[in-house]
């Protein structure tokens, strides 16, 4: 299965580097799910600390792709370019350790069918850590799912 190789951290990051396009200015919201969908694959059976791998490295490239504006924002502050872009990838690399402590933590709970886990567990506790990201250390909401759904069929949801 996918899950067990090398492959499947690919899988992450590549579904954590298409995730931003589900957001304004591309508005591909059905990129969301799809996005959220190929980590829980990539999740699969693998274990609790290669789960984290793969959260990290989904995290490190949704939150590169998506927040790399931020070192712009630095400047604005004086803060030379250098620092600027240091102090980003700082931010992406605890940025991504939402997904990287949630990945651990569905593995680690290891749910009796993947079905369920897929379905039920994995998408619960996604939201739960989504809300646990915007409000701990005065919050970071950008990049959340629920926002790329807006314009969807699904925004009803949203609202």
């Amino acid at each position: 299965m996918l899950s067990k190789g090398v492959g499947a951290d690919g899988l992450a990051l590549i579904a954590g580097g298409i995730l931003p396009l589900a957001f304004a200015p591309f508005g591909l919201f059905p990129v969301a799910v799809l996005s959220a969908l190929l980590l829980f694959v990539a999740w699969g059976e693998s274990t609790p600390r290669r789960a984290f791998l793969r959260g990290w490295l989904f995290g490190a490239a949704a939150f590169g792709a998506g927040v790399s504006w931020i070192h712009e924002s630095f400047q604005f502050s004086n803060i030379g370019l250098p620092i600027a872009i240091t102090l980003t990838v700082v931010f992406v690399a605890l940025m991504a350790l939402y997904p990287a402590l949630l990945g651990y933590a569905v593995r680690r709970l290891r749910p009796s069918s993947e079905h369920v886990a897929v379905v039920l567990v994995y998408p619960a506790a996604w939201t739960l850590v989504e809300w646990l990201r915007g409000w701990l250390f005065t919050g970071f909401t950008w990049l959340q799912l629920g926002y790329s759904q807006t314009d969807s069929p699904l925004g009803d949801f949203c609202r």
